[in-house]
Order: C-alpha cells, then structure tokens, then sequence
C-alpha cells in the first residue's frame, strides 16, 4: 500500500501485512504510522472502535511493540514522484530556454543597423568594384556581358544614397569592355522630376547623346560628364526605361534600381523573346525587390546581384582600384 510521510510528505510504499502497525521513512527516516486499509465505523455492533492514530514517537513505538513489529521495516520510496520531479523540472528548463532564445532574437532585430537589416542576397559575397578582367566584359565582378550593351541607372529619389556607388560599378565595367565592345548609358527618370534647386527641366528616360559609343578610347570619360550632374530626384519608371532600352536591340540590359519592377516576369519575358538578356543588380534593398529583380533577370536568361548598404561601403574601401575621380 502506498500512504505519505506525516514528517516529509513523500510518498512512501510498505507492504499491506503491516497496516496498523509503524514502518519507517526511507527519506527522512521518521516512524510513520501506516492505517488500516479499512477502518470499521465506530460504534458499528460487534466491532472494535477503531485505532487512534499515534502522533509521537513513543506512541509509534509503542503500537508497534503491541503488534509484536521486533524491528521496524523501513518503507521503500515510491519512484514515480521522482520521475514526475524529473519531467516537471525538464519541461521547466525548456521552457526557460526557449523564452531567453526568443527575447535575444528579439534583441538582435531591435539593436541592428538599419543597414545591416537588409538581407543579402545572390552573389553578395561577390566584390562589385573588383572587376575579373580576364573573362572579357563583365559587371558587378565577374557578370559576363555580351555587346551591345545599355546600362540602366535608376535615377529617382530612392537610389540618392547608392547612385555613386552604381556610377562607380558602371564605369568600372566599361574599363572591361573590349575595342569591339559597344555600350551607352540610360538614365532612368520620371518625366515629371526636375532637379530640386535648379532650373534643368523635368526628363524621362535620358541617353548619352550620340547612341552606341566604342569600348575603348573616352568612352569612360563622356560617361563621367553624363552622369557627374546628376541628382537622384523624385519617382521613375522602370519598366519605361527598360523598354526604351530594349528599342536600342543589344545583346544586355544591365539594370541598377532600389524598387520593385512592375510586371517584372512580363518584362523579362520580352526581353528574352528579342534575345536580350536582363542582368539586376540590387542596391540595399528588401526581399521583395530583391526577388522582384531576380525574377526579372531569370526571365531575361541573366543573371542578379544583391547589395546591402554596408556591403558596398566595405567592398568599395576594400576595392584595390583607385578612387574614380
């Protein structure tokens, strides 16, 4: 029979032979009444009151010498308690571990850099600013390009942070380029952007003048002066310039943007139907540009690069190339 210690409340077994009589705790080693498993009701006819429950030690022992107990059998502990123990003390334990996971998740995407937020994405751990002039022509590092070839710069407010980072990239890729090479530069703005603080007028999608220019030679120069004055200023439309691109029929469109691309695998689709091949590259963006512009460039059959903010800084200071100035 099972009963519970009056002293340490543990739960104890001792066999039903000794009911009425006193075993002893194998916990704390007090003497411990063990009661009958069925007491008859006082007063009942015929039967004996029942036993009052001993309290003290001397009273244990004197029940159990009027048992005839010549020893005191010592109880044997009840192990499920234990277990029970184990399993709670367990659950607790993953409980606490799984909150203190939680409040450091928490803790790290409160206290990061808003820059270091932005995820990155396919080829970032690719220099941009380091071009691998041995495959032939190429952007963001190692992008191989085919001619001709349009640079499309987004040159609305929300590349005004990155455009530097973009023009550098571009200019960087024309040095590559070889004496059969050809290339021209569109920037992308919404025909209702003029530039804050002066009188140049609004434009929408903005060719170097003079079409396609030589790989080689001033190229990179005349690039330089198209660009150098400009101020990335209010909205654009992307898919606007892509077009306007895709009328000039090269080989590769390479797009530089901060936002998502309407109709991105539409655009792509197109593309791909006029053998022109689509190559993004993302500058500190979230995940729904980043996929916006690999699906653009998969479609196109090219190929996406992704950038956060901080990416670029380190790349570019750790970029070999000299300063552009």
């Amino acid at each position: 029979m099972k009963i519970r210690c009056t002293d340490c409340s543990k739960r104890i077994g001792i066999d039903d032979a000794f009911a009425g009589g006193v075993c002893r705790c194998p916990y704390c080693n007090a003497l411990v009444f063990v009661p009958e498993e069925r007491q008859p009701a006082e007063g009942a006819e015929g039967r004996a009151a029942p036993m009052i429950r001993p309290q003290t030690p001397d009273e244990m022992e004197a029940v159990a010498k009027a048992r005839g107990q010549e020893t005191i059998p010592i109880a044997t502990p009840v192990k499920i308690q234990g277990i029970v123990t184990i399993v709670l003390i367990g659950v607790l334990a993953l409980m606490v571990l799984g909150m203190a996971a939680v409040l450091i998740k928490s803790c790290k995407r409160h206290t990061r850099p808003p820059e270091e937020a932005v995820t990155q994405g396919e080829g970032a751990t690719v220099n941009p600013f380091t071009m691998e002039k041995s495959q032939g022509s190429v952007v963001a590092g190692n992008v191989k390009l085919d001619s001709p070839i349009v640079y499309v710069l987004d040159g609305g407010g929300s590349m005004r942070e990155v455009f530097n980072f973009a023009v550098a990239i571009t200019r960087l890729s024309i040095r590559t380029l070889r004496e059969s090479d050809q290339f021209t530069v569109l920037l992308c703005r919404d025909k209702g952007s003029g530039e804050e603080g002066t009188s140049r007028p609004a434009q929408g999608e903005l060719f170097m003048p003079g079409g396609y220019l030589p790989g080689k030679g001033e190229s990179e120069s005349e690039v330089k002066k198209f660009l150098e004055t400009v101020t990335p200023v209010g909205a654009t439309d992307t898919p606007g310039a892509l077009q306007a691109a895709m009328e000039r029929k090269p080989k590769t469109i390479v797009l530089f943007a901060r936002k998502l691309v309407d109709d991105a695998l539409e655009v792509g689709a197109k593309a791909k139907e006029q053998g022109i091949r689509i190559v993004t590259v993302t500058m500190d963006s979230d995940e729904s540009v980043q996929k916006s512009m690999a699906e653009l460039a998969k479609a196109a059959g090219g190929q996406s690069r992704s950038y956060s903010f901080s990416s670029l800084q380190t790349f570019r200071g750790d970029s070999k190339v000299p300063p552009l100035d």
